[in-house]
């Protein structure tokens, strides 16, 4: 406990690596908000990203549910992706393990 507050962060990181983190936060924030001056074909590619990336998880959270319910039945606990809908700092965790029996 500090004389100023409860909790006392210290982060020792040099100030060239936080000016790089800076620009990259400015200059990403600007790219994104020039969405409508983008040339069509980042436009699509990026759409595209966005609509396989969202069917990919919705398939992925069916077919898991669909496999765990038919193995359920015949009297196995598994999980494809167990992990998949945990809230965690790292979204690459709902993927790990792959199989949980």
């Amino acid at each position: 406990m500090g004389p100023t507050g409860i909790y006392i962060f210290t982060v020792e990181a040099s100030a060239v690596k936080q000016n790089f983190y800076l620009m990259l936060v400015v200059f990403g924030l600007v790219f994104f908000m020039l969405y409508r001056v983008w040339p069509d074909w980042l436009k699509l590619y990026v759409y595209y990203f966005s609509y396989y990336t969202l069917v990919f998880l919705i398939g992925a959270g069916i077919v898991r549910t669909i496999v765990w319910f038919l193995l359920f039945h015949v009297g196995l606990d598994f999980w494809i992706f167990p992990n998949y809908f945990i809230d965690s700092n790292n979204p690459l965790d709902t993927l790990w393990p792959l199989l949980d029996v």
